[in-house]
């Protein structure tokens, strides 16, 4: 939520659809590993009902969520035995038949747009320049700089895409701790988060040129530097996982460990504040300023 790119899809860009897709991802995650791991008819409906939610919501985060989804399903399946998985030897099967419903009951939505792609000018929501990935990378030194200013008063101010500096230092952070992680599946998790961070980030760069050249589909994401955005998820896992292993190693030395939870969280907020502080007279403004139409 502490996010620069979360605050600016809400606050500057004002997508909506992308805001609620971004809140849907972490709860579609949780949802799928708890049927895996302790099925059951609630979480069987509320994994399908959550990826439906995602699917009739943004379809481009639908489309680079999904392959995300798939590969953590068999992630979190490899850190446990056949044994420790309630519905054995079923789990994975009634995870994937939950991601089948989904398509199912958003077919209406997602199919007619693969099908009948012809019959539409689907050309040019990626033939135009400003809708164009080529021109439309990240530069490293802007997803890793600071955190910085927007004008509200701006109808279309420019954007800057960046990670934010608290949220990468945590992630860091999260990953040198990973030995004082207690269980195969958290360690596990700050695996697959490091790699997906890292493939996110790489994405969004001019690095990556020869696979938008290359994946099907990936033209219609139009802007690489939405991957920053996706790459939130995986180093706020990163994060909790930092501050779990602060707070759980300072309880045999701090009398009130709970402490060191504000401080992370401080972190976030004081890095965001530049973006809050630019956008809150936007929030108070009754109408559009004069001679920004």
């Amino acid at each position: 939520m502490a996010a620069p790119y979360t605050v600016i899809d809400s606050l500057v860009r004002s997508n909506l659809p992308e805001a609620i897709a971004l809140a849907l991802m972490p709860l579609i995650l949780w949802a799928f590993r708890r049927l895996l791991l302790r099925g059951g008819r609630k979480y069987f409906a509320l994994a399908v009902l959550s990826l439906a939610a995602l699917l009739l919501t943004h379809n481009i985060s639908s489309l680079i969520f999904v392959p995300v989804l798939v590969v953590y399903l068999f992630v979190v399946r490899s850190a446990y035995s056949v044994k420790a998985l309630r519905n054995t030897p079923y789990a994975l099967r009634l995870a994937l038949l939950a991601f089948v419903l989904a398509l199912a009951l958003t077919a209406f939505f997602w199919l007619p747009a693969l099908m009948e792609g012809q019959s539409a000018q689907l050309y040019l929501t990626h033939s135009a320049r400003g809708n164009d990935y080529h021109f439309n990378f990240a530069a490293a030194s802007e997803v890793f700089g600071p955190p910085g200013a927007s004008d509200p008063a701006l109808l279309n101010p420019p954007l800057r895409i960046v990670l934010g500096w608290a949220q990468m230092m945590l992630a860091v952070l999260g990953v040198v701790l990973i030995k004082r992680l207690a269980t195969r599946e958290q360690r596990a998790h700050v695996i697959i988060a490091a790699i997906a961070a890292v493939i996110f980030i790489l994405m969004a760069l001019p690095i990556s040129l020869p696979l938008w050249d290359t994946l099907p589909l990936i033209r219609f994401v139009q802007f690489p530097w939405r991957f920053v955005g996706r790459a939130i998820l995986p180093i706020s896992l990163l994060a909790g996982a930092a501050t779990y292993c602060i707070v759980r190693s300072a309880y045999s030395v701090v009398r009130n460990p709970c402490l060191l939870r504000l401080t992370p969280y401080a972190l976030l907020i004081i890095f965001t504040l530049p973006v809050l502080l630019s956008a809150t007279p936007l929030l108070y403004r009754g109408s559009a300023p004069a001679g920004s139409i």
